[in-house]
């Protein structure tokens, strides 16, 4: 027989990592608290903590000429509104880095698919993908045989760097190389 009474309510599991304590409760939802600490503080879930007017950064897809892969672009701004556009463009052999203020890309004639790389932008974030974007260099080929890599192929250059940097994690890049990157 259990010393427990069947009207009790069920016992509370606490898991502690490193120097914070989480628990569920009878609802579901998470809490946490710093070992020690008398207050526990509601675990907000993710599209409570994604703010909607957050600046964001994406990758827009655009069409090009029959046969051609997508052009791609990396924007940080808000989605349906202007922002500031990082790209290579030119031709495979000569690429040229492109950094556009104040663009719409979102109703460009040639916009096909954006891709939410669910990285909030602060100051911090900005810095990094400037630095990212600016170290990255745009791809050359000393003839059209020699062409290995396009815009896409810098752009996942980019974001690589910015997996490093904490400001993109390593699952969307993995995701966008194996669903979307074309053939050069």
């Amino acid at each position: 027989m259990s010393d427990r009474d069947s009207t009790d309510p069920p016992r509370e599991v606490v898991k502690r990592i490193l120097h914070t304590e989480f628990k569920t409760d009878t609802n579901g939802q998470d809490w946490k608290r710093r070992v020690g600490e008398e207050e526990w503080v509601l675990v907000p879930t993710a599209a409570e903590e994604r703010s909607p007017n957050a600046i964001r950064l994406f990758i827009i897809r655009q069409d090009q000429a029959e046969g051609e892969p997508k052009h791609w672009s990396l924007f940080v701004g808000r989605e349906n509104e202007k922002g500031t556009s990082y790209q290579v463009t030119g031709d495979a052999t000569h690429m040229v880095q492109k950094f556009e203020e104040n663009v719409d890309k979102w109703n460009a004639p040639d916009f096909y698919s954006h891709y939410d790389l669910n990285a909030e932008v602060g100051i911090g974030e900005a810095k990094a993908i400037w630095e990212a974007v600016n170290e990255e260099k745009p791809p050359q080929a000393p003839d059209r045989r020699s062409v290995t890599e396009n815009c896409q192929g810098w752009t996942i250059r980019v974001l690589k760097n910015l997996v490093k940097r904490g400001v993109v994690k390593q699952g969307a890049v993995d995701s966008i190389e194996k669903d979307w990157l074309e053939p050069v």
